[in-house]
């Protein structure tokens, strides 16, 4: 693997206070009620950037990993508060580059 130095991570995703539904019989997190559960972490934002780069690439089957990454880094909403090495380019914004491109 060739270094590049890029600034990681390229695009940051909602990962705070995540609501979402819960295997029976587990506790993770704060429990919400019987079905669901609130967390925070990289575990909650991996499954948004996942599902925006699958719903991207269902509507772009002919593209490379590299055109669906370059996408949704370019359709991101920039942030304040923070540099490159914290932020990437900004946080994950699913609808952009599916509605415009």
């Amino acid at each position: 693997m060739v270094n590049t130095r890029a600034a990681k991570p390229e695009l940051v995703a909602p990962g705070v206070d995540i609501v979402a539904a819960r295997a029976a019989g587990t506790s993770l997190g704060t429990i919400v009620d019987a079905r669901y559960t609130s967390l925070s972490g990289t575990s909650m934002a991996a499954p948004h950037a996942a599902g925006a780069a699958a719903i991207l690439a269902q509507r772009h089957p002919g593209w490379k990993p590299a055109q669906l990454k370059a996408a949704l880094v370019g359709a991101a909403d920039p942030l304040t508060g923070g540099d490159a090495y914290e932020l990437g380019a900004g946080r994950l914004n699913a609808a952009r580059p599916c509605t415009g491109w």
